[in-house]
């Protein structure tokens, strides 16, 4: 039985890439000992407030984080994220125990500042940021019975 041409290649192929694989293994030089003598007591403290000053966290940490985003300060990025992240996990069961219907909004906008960061796309910050003092004031007027 003879392979052609193309079967050929594909096993030379295959066989080469085995190889290569094989010899990409990292090697340990040293201890691999990664435990530590000190105990480090790490203590977040979460957000407290109504639904309303949640969310007014949530707009001040998202404002101006489009030109972190844009102008590469990721640290900056990151932690203002964090802040919006933290007060998102303290909102979320509010918002859904509550009669409001603006769960479904909030998580959107958490989203786009999420992929804002994650995917540095200022412009999602920036469309979230103008969205979230729209979703605040229909929160209130919701609240009134208007």
């Amino acid at each position: 039985m003879r392979l052609s041409t193309q079967k050929k290649i594909a096993a030379i192929f295959a066989i080469s890439a085995l190889v290569a694989l094989a010899s990409c293994s990292t090697t340990i030089v040293g201890s691999t000992d990664t435990t530590t003598s000190d105990n480090v007591d790490v203590t977040i403290a979460l957000p407290v407030g109504t639904v309303k000053e949640l969310l007014t966290n949530i707009v001040q940490a998202t404002n101006g984080l489009g030109d972190a985003v844009a102008s590469g300060d990721n640290k900056t990025a990151q932690s203002r994220l964090s802040d919006v992240l933290a007060n998102w996990e303290v909102l979320k069961p509010m918002v859904k125990d509550s009669s409001l219907d603006i769960y479904a909004d909030i998580e959107r906008m958490i989203g786009l500042i999420t992929t804002a960061v994650e995917r540095k796309r200022p412009a999602d910050a920036d469309k979230a940021l103008r969205y979230l003092p729209l979703i605040v004031a229909a929160m209130d007027a919701l609240q009134k019975g208007i």
